[in-house]
């Protein structure tokens, strides 16, 4: 009974018991506790005492109701908000108000009826209306599915599954779930092989495919293209390198696109293209000590991250090499932020798809974003470059896998990085 209770009383706080309520109602709430949140040095009111580090237990118990009471649609929209708000409300307490500001911001924007949602709701055309809706991202569906599964799954697997949806929603961005189309899955398979291993991989995709049949299933997306995605048995065959007449073709055939810079970095330091999507401004540092200019590949910051702790390096960065403009590319970078912002991986690995298509004799099989890594690999070695200096540009670490294949982590100063770099280019 005390249990009954407990979820009956955050029941009434989220306004889940009243059937009769509206959607706009339900936003306007949610609205009035990001704002009391913002306002209080001390987040009480709606939870009568129950203080920001009791957040976690309130999503907690959210999911609970998800899980044991009968919600309509539009609550189950509802509770997935206020999962969102609360997860917000917890970055207000470490000193990052940012995120209310956002909810605050866009829910007073969002002007709409509950006839017009009805509509939009049950209509199987693409309407005018329905093309101005908010795209339906892979990080809302997922925040859906896992409101729902949460309570079902062990703390080990709801944390990985987590984790992948996590992945999953980085590497296809802002995309629509509601139009996408069975291209879109496999070029976002690509990305994913970029730096993983097949089998990882087909991993990432078994949740993927849950998670857009129970999407489906729901009414959320009318078309699961997952099936069959994964790659089959056998697949793992070794990539294959750009020569270094393709590198150039493809360097040039990139002047003007927003690629540009990517595909010139990429080819000039042999950096895995989620190294290089996170760069931030600061990332692109003069040494004090050399004068040499180098991107800084760390995962210091929001949203950064590494393959593993070798992958932590600065690679100096070669002007000339296959006509890279150090001065140009250092005049265009912004102020402050992400080198790329405008591009997120997968954005990027279809524009790059695109050249490949575009640029004679460099869409073989085979050949992937990924390639232009192991171009710089084949070019060290080719050079006679140490093994030590390879390692220290291109970030590998395992013992196990042979020079021949990739190189190894080191520790050599930037200057010897640099050389070794010119000897490998030819510069």
């Amino acid at each position: 009974m005390q249990r009954y209770d407990h979820l009956s009383s955050v029941v009434k706080v989220f306004l889940l018991d009243r059937d009769d309520i509206t959607v706009k109602e339900l936003r306007e709430h949610l609205r009035s506790m990001a704002e009391q949140f913002l306002t209080d040095s001390d987040p009480q009111g709606y939870w009568n005492g129950v203080d920001v580090d009791l957040i976690g237990d309130t999503q907690a118990q959210l999911r609970e109701v998800v899980a044991t009471r009968h919600l309509t649609i539009e609550q189950h929209k509802h509770v997935a908000e206020a999962l969102s708000l609360l997860d917000k409300v917890k970055d207000k307490s470490r000193g990052d108000a940012s995120g209310l500001l956002e909810f605050i911001a866009c829910d007073g924007n969002d002007e709409y009826s509950d006839a017009a949602v009805e509509n939009l709701e049950v209509s199987q055309a693409r309407s005018p209306a329905e093309s101005k809706r908010e795209p339906l991202t892979l990080s809302h569906l997922a925040s859906l599915y896992l409101a729902e599964h949460a309570v079902q799954l062990g703390e080990a697997t709801l944390r990985g599954t987590t984790s992948v949806y996590k992945k999953l929603a980085e590497a296809t961005g802002s995309l629509d779930m509601r139009t996408h189309t069975r291209a879109d899955l496999v070029q976002l398979r690509e990305v994913l092989a970029e730096d993983r291993a097949k089998s990882t991989v087909n991993g990432m995709l078994a949740k993927l495919s849950t998670l857009l049949s129970w999407a489906r299933l729901n009414g959320h997306i009318d078309n699961d293209y997952s099936q069959k995605l994964k790659f089959t048995k056998g697949a793992e065959s070794q990539r294959k390198a750009f020569s270094p007449e393709q590198v150039q073709s493809l360097v040039d055939g990139a002047r003007g696109r927003p690629i540009a810079s990517l595909v010139a970095l990429a080819a000039i330091t042999g950096a895995r293209l989620g190294e290089l999507m996170q760069l931030t401004a600061e990332d692109i540092q003069t040494e004090d000590d050399t004068g040499i200019v180098c991107i800084d590949i760390n995962d210091e910051g929001e949203g950064k991250s590494l393959k593993n702790k070798y992958s932590k390096r600065k690679v100096p960065l070669t002007d000339g090499a296959y006509g890279f403009d150090l001065k140009s590319f250092l005049g265009d970078l912004p102020e402050s932020g992400r080198v790329f912002a405008n591009l997120t991986r997968f954005v990027a690995s279809k524009a790059f798809k695109k050249l490949q298509e575009e640029t004679e004799g460099c869409n073989a099989d085979g050949l992937v974003f990924h390639s232009l890594r192991h171009s710089m690999a084949t070019a060290l070695r080719s050079a006679s470059v140490s093994l030590e200096t390879s390692q220290g540009i291109l970030g590998h670490s395992s013992q196990s896998i042979t020079f021949d294949l990739y190189g190894r982590d080191g520790s050599e100063g930037l200057k010897t990085l640099a050389e070794g770099l010119k000897k490998a280019l030819g510069v």
